[in-house]
């Protein structure tokens, strides 16, 4: 592609590469295509969008750019969507990370098809956590007090069905030790952790014995290497698959929580370290090829944007051929290196690595809304202070 051969280098780089340059230059990218019938070259021409800033994603008009495409892009797929689970549920919080309120009307509009269900929140871990981060999220920008029982029905929910006094599994109530060394599914758990943290802020009534098991549980991974899909040796690389930007992001929830917050704060920056750290391991995951990561690495990025701005940079400028890879060229963004998922449903959220200055969410940053309430969380989970060494972003 535009002479650069492809023989011994990773071709999503290479491709991507050339988009980066093509897109800041002539749009050109010309292709020398090898098969059984011998040479032949082909061109493609894509729209030119400028070169990413130096700052990228803040004052950088190919970023206001590529989030205007996906903002419309999206606000149609949630107006067309009967989906109620994941691949709706990340779009409609990118549509609310953009701080656009013209947007706000579609995500009612999807979170009333649950409102209009008589029995609308079932036992699956994966859509409850990402929809109760959407049914808080919503909540704190709007105080629609509609979405509440549905948050309530999570939390509920995550009450009813926790295992082992820590986290969940898939999805039902029953208890599989045997399925992933233990049967906890850690990477659906997070978000249930999350949205229980949002919760909490809402107002609504959490379960304060389910939230504290959880809020230990996933606290004592920080600072020790890898976060596991269940009860076994960790996998997915430095920053395992986005468990560690799922943490983060719990953790910055945390810290809204009045009184002393350090632990969580701690927390928060070593697990936004990690997933800056865990380049080299970007398309790793247990069956779905870096899906978690791709999800979570934006958002979770920025939370190091002041204290380790040299890492951010590096992570963010060693990653341009990743996301221009992965937009589509109808505004949709996928997951380009993750060939099972890749979707626009699942890039909506990597799409939010473009919106995260704007902290227009709770979990990437948002000030406190008018709408919530004061919560309190425990101000020592485990060990002895001395282990907050290990919370350290520095090697």
């Amino acid at each position: 592609v535009n002479d650069q051969a492809l023989k011994g280098l990773n071709p999503y780089v290479v491709l991507g590469k050339a988009i980066t340059k093509a897109e800041a230059t002539d749009g050109t990218l010309v292709f020398d295509l090898e098969s059984e019938a011998g040479m032949r070259q082909t061109t493609i021409k894509i729209p030119v969008l400028g070169s990413y800033g130096p700052n990228w994603p803040i004052d950088c008009p190919k970023s206001a750019k590529i989030v205007e495409q996906a903002s419309t892009f999206y606000h149609q797929l949630v107006a067309e969507s009967k989906d109620m689970g994941i691949p709706t549920a990340l779009p409609c919080l990118f549509l609310l990370s953009t701080g656009d309120d013209a947007h706000l009307p579609v995500v009612k509009g999807h979170i009333q098809k649950f409102l209009d269900k008589a029995d609308p929140i079932g036992d699956h871990t994966w859509n409850n956590g990402y929809n109760g981060i959407l049914f808080a999220e919503y909540y704190l920008r709007t105080g629609d007090k509609a979405v509440l029982p549905l948050l309530q029905a999570v939390c509920d929910d995550a009450k009813k069905r926790q295992n082992f006094n820590s986290a969940w599994k898939h999805w039902g109530s029953d208890i599989n030790p045997s399925y992933v060394g233990g049967g906890l599914m850690n990477p659906a758990s997070t978000q249930v952790l999350t949205s229980l943290l949002l919760a909490k802020e809402v107002g609504v009534n959490v379960d304060e014995t389910t939230l504290t098991n959880a809020l230990r549980y996933f606290w004592r991974f920080v600072g020790h290497g890898g976060v596991p899909y269940g009860d076994h040796r960790a996998e997915g690389g430095a920053g395992s698959n986005g468990k560690n930007a799922m943490i983060a992001a719990s953790m910055q929830v945390a810290m809204g929580a009045k009184g002393n917050t350090a632990i969580y704060k701690s927390a928060r920056d070593c697990q936004s370290m990690a997933t800056l750290d865990a380049y080299p391991d970007m398309i790793m995951g247990h069956a779905d090829n870096g899906r978690g990561d791709g999800i979570w690495r934006g958002i979770a990025s920025f939370y190091l944007f002041e204290k380790e701005h040299a890492a951010f940079r590096e992570m963010m400028d060693d990653t341009t051929w990743w996301y221009d890879l992965a937009r589509y060229d109808d505004g949709g963004i996928g997951l380009a290196s993750c060939t099972n998922f890749n979707d626009p449903a699942s890039g909506a959220g990597a799409a939010m690595l473009f919106t995260a200055p704007r902290k227009a969410l709770r979990i990437l940053g948002a000030p406190r809304s008018k709408h919530a309430k004061d919560f309190e969380l425990p101000e020592h989970l485990w060990g002895n202070d001395a282990d907050l060494v290990f919370h350290s972003t520095k090697p």
